[in-house]
């Protein structure tokens, strides 16, 4: 999955970053980080896009929430319901904490940003609170891509390639003898 996000941001450059974080993006910001580590993009240019594609990403969802309501909400997106729930839960257990919070779980971002549009947050001080947090987030999730771009290509222009190609070879001989039916006892696989 990596590969194809990394072929994106690479062919669409900072585009791709800004719609992959207003859809959820961590996976695109990662990718878009190691190219940046690489040195194929500019790190202040995807910090920024990345934390205002996830900025602009929280507005809609927080305008979807607040202007459908709760029961639309649940009665046109069934997926919805259930992590509406969960959102909810931690906006009533952390109202100071909430919106940060929901920023690190994952798949559960922008249906937070939906729960809040649905309590009595004022709009301005939700944009207020969401771009201190998007900057936070694109800025530390961007670091490990960018340290993980920069490691991984040192590591793999010298030795490193035969010693990750020996693990990998280890690894998956080791999942194989794991996975293999056992023919004899109990438990065995007809």
């Amino acid at each position: 999955m990596t590969e194809h996000l990394t072929a994106l941001v690479s062919h669409y450059g900072l585009a791709a970053v800004f719609a992959g974080t207003f859809f959820e993006g961590e996976g695109v910001l990662v990718a878009a980080a190691i190219l940046s580590g690489e040195g194929l993009l500019p790190p202040l240019s995807v910090w920024m896009t990345a934390a205002c594609g996830a900025w602009f990403g929280h507005l809609a969802w927080f305008l979807v929430g607040r202007w459908l309501g709760r029961q639309e909400l649940q009665v046109r997106w069934c997926w919805f319901a259930e992590r509406l729930v969960q959102a909810d839960r931690i906006i009533r257990h952390h109202p100071g904490w909430a919106v940060f919070i929901l920023q690190y779980l994952y798949g559960i971002r922008m249906i937070g940003a939906a729960a809040f549009g649905l309590t009595h947050l004022s709009l301005g001080r939700f944009l207020w609170y969401q771009a201190l947090n998007c900057l936070v987030w694109a800025a530390l999730i961007g670091s490990i891509g960018y340290f993980m771009g920069e490691v991984g290509g040192r590591f793999f222009q010298g030795g490193g390639k035969w010693l990750w190609l020996a693990v990998s070879v280890v690894v998956v001989v080791w999942i194989l003898k794991r996975l293999r039916p056992t023919t004899s006892g109990h438990g065995a696989i007809e």
